[in-house]
């Protein structure tokens, strides 16, 4: 399950990657403009998030943090200003304020800003404080970058984006990593076999079916032939985007023939084994999920091969 970062699966032992694929349905390219939250990052480090600022009053800044506390706290936040995206070492302060976190919640908190900005790059952020975690965002959004500052003081920008919003101002839309042709389907279901396993840098990499059909849904591998295989393994986009019940069903006889029921998944990935098949069709039914549910990667193998 280890990424090596730009290097695509390759191994010529994984069946799925010579199989066509399809789906039940496949979400419009729409779904993917707002950003959806993911795990957290404790301040175990001073932390930032950096976006860039039309021009004019800034009310405040939005910040979807939570609480490990049995109390409230109040955190000091700064504001400053940035010679560019990603710069962090050069900040110049403009604007301190404060936020209260409740005890024991996750959620949306307000920042008050209050300030007359020029246009340009900024950056929020918050010291290192016990207890407290921030939520990052499921994509890389829009002209923003983060960053964490080590005990020597030196900021380390790192890919995705801390999760906020600004007043006024709209929803933090999605960056993707290269001018996207709208005919070009982000969520089809060819990129279960496209060689990576997670989005990289704002590309989604996955099928997701589309959020207005009901469940269930199904993406389905068609091999060229008929072949043995006993293992499945499956990467979800996230923890939090994944399916909690599914069945892995094969072609045979003309019909479809469940081999695995899966009930109450909590992970992101997983490597399956049932007894030794041969059919020319595989394929994964989604019964349950959460929201945004999408399926990076299907790997097939033969495990008694060698």
């Amino acid at each position: 399950g280890c990424y090596i970062i730009d290097l695509p699966n390759q191994d010529p032992r994984d069946l799925a990657r010579s199989a066509k694929v399809a789906a039940s349905s496949a979400a419009p390219n729409e779904v993917y403009k707002i950003a959806t939250l993911l795990p957290t990052h404790k301040l175990d480090h001073d932390r930032a998030v950096m976006f860039h600022w039309k021009g004019g009053r800034l009310d405040n800044v939005a910040l979807h943090l939570g609480s490990e506390l049995s109390g409230p706290i109040e955190i000091p936040v700064e504001v400053c200003a940035a010679a560019g995206l990603g710069d962090f070492e050069n900040g110049r302060p403009v604007a301190k304020s404060s936020v209260s976190v409740p005890g024991g919640t996750s959620g949306w908190v307000v920042v008050n800003i209050q300030r007359e900005l020029p246009e340009g790059y900024y950056f929020v952020w918050l010291p290192k404080t016990a207890g407290i975690f921030w939520t990052l965002f499921s994509q890389q959004v829009t002209d923003t970058s983060r960053a964490y500052r080590s005990p020597g003081g030196k900021w380390t920008t790192m890919p995705q984006t801390y999760a906020f919003r600004l007043s006024p101002g709209d929803q933090p839309g999605i960056k993707l990593a290269t001018e996207t042709d709208q005919s070009q389907r982000l969520f089809a279901p060819e990129n279960v076999i496209d060689g990576f396993a997670r989005a990289i840098r704002g590309i989604p990499h996955s099928w997701r079916p589309d959020p207005q059909q009901p469940l269930p849904q199904w993406v389905e591998l068609h091999f060229e032939r008929p072949v043995k295989f006993n293992t499945v393994h499956i990467s979800f986009q996230s923890k939090l985007m994944r399916a909690d019940d599914f069945d892995i069903q094969v072609g045979q006889d003309g019909g479809w023939t469940t081999v695995l029921e899966v009930r109450d998944n909590f992970d992101r990935r997983r490597v399956l084994t049932f007894p030794t098949v041969t059919a020319d069709r595989l394929r994964i039914v989604i019964r349950r999920a959460q929201p945004d549910m999408g399926i990076c990667e299907i790997r097939v193998y033969d495990e008694n091969d060698g």
